[in-house]
């Protein structure tokens, strides 16, 4: 396995950088938190430029140049989705960008990604050139996405099972929310990385050389992202019918506590129709009987329980 190195490039100088990206040769360098006006000293690529494909995380990116001795480079970034990050939809995704050239390879990121440092571990043998590891490390950040949906399936089905458990309560409403948020993120970084697949294709002799391993590459990340989309596409268009759903059913209930609360209107507005037909000051039956009032009881009773069972048996109630 390859003896990989990370640094803290706050803590690196102008030397370090130079060794990093025109000096030593076959090791692999991850970079955070770097000092970029020191990287731009060293690759045809200005401070501003570097910055700003460093800090945005909404966009892909893909360029090749050649600096004052001729020497070809190849700048791209991979867009990381972090379901972590909740607070701002900006945040929520990571930048990884490779700078590359024929004998050289450097991963930066804007910030420290503790997982990224073991993935390296895991990917990178000795034995691979730098562009077929820049091929496994993908496959396996794809792999990674495709695990993060497999959680998305688990809490949409335990979104269900609340509902049905539950109902249409408040906290569903959030977390279906929450996950719409991340399917829309997720639907932007696949579409983004789709974009760096395509232009390993479009410039491969820049990146490949061989055509061989350029048609395994293209056909192997294409098929895992294509993958990718269709589960997005799909658990997006479950999640739009589970709203649905979810708003039918809060209406029913609605409609269900409605008409319960109007039957009960209509079944105490009997007893008082009664009493206020016996209160008439004039002859009525029963106003001379000692029990007279316990006779009109039982039968605004008995008129309220006819009532009820009618409004039951038209399902009215």
């Amino acid at each position: 396995m390859l003896d990989f190195q990370e640094y803290d490039g706050k803590t690196l100088g102008s030397k370090d950088y130079e060794d990093l990206l025109i000096g030593n040769k076959g090791i692999l360098p991850y970079i955070y938190e770097p000092q970029i006006e020191l990287i731009s000293e060293w690759i045809p690529y200005s401070k501003v430029e570097l910055k700003e494909v460093l800090e945005e995380t909404q966009e892909s990116f893909y360029d090749f140049r050649e600096d004052k001795q001729e020497r070809e480079w190849v700048v791209f970034k991979l867009l990381v989705p972090d379901s972590q990050k909740q607070v701002q939809f900006s945040k929520m995704v990571d930048a990884i960008v490779f700078i590359k050239s024929e004998e050289h390879l450097i991963l930066v990121t804007q910030n420290r990604l503790h997982e990224l440092s073991e993935r390296l571990r895991e990917t990178y043998d000795s034995s691979q050139t730098f562009n077929t590891f820049v091929v496994s490390f993908i496959y396996l950040t794809l792999d990674d996405m495709f695990e993060d949906l497999k959680e998305v399936k688990k809490r949409i089905s335990e979104i269900e099972r609340s509902i049905q458990e539950s109902g249409a309560v408040k906290p569903i409403f959030n977390e279906i929310l929450q996950l719409k948020k991340y399917l829309i993120m997720l639907s932007s970084t696949y579409r983004n990385n789709e974009r760096l697949i395509e232009n390993f294709g479009k410039y491969s002799e820049h990146f490949f050389g061989d055509s061989k391993l350029k048609q395994n590459a293209n056909d192997k990340l294409s098929d895992r992202m294509t993958t990718l989309k269709d589960m997005v596409d799909s658990y997006n268009q479950y999640l739009s019918s589970l709203d649905t759903m979810i708003n039918n059913l809060s209406s029913y209930q609605l409609n269900e506590i409605m008409k319960v609360l109007t039957s009960i209107s209509i079944i105490l507005t009997i007893p008082t129709m009664v009493y206020g037909f016996w209160g008439i000051n004039v002859p009525l039956p029963f106003e001379k009987l000692a029990y007279g009032f316990i006779l009109v009881f039982l039968i605004s009773l008995v008129i309220s329980f006819f009532v009820w069972g009618w409004l039951k048996k038209r399902r009215l109630m």
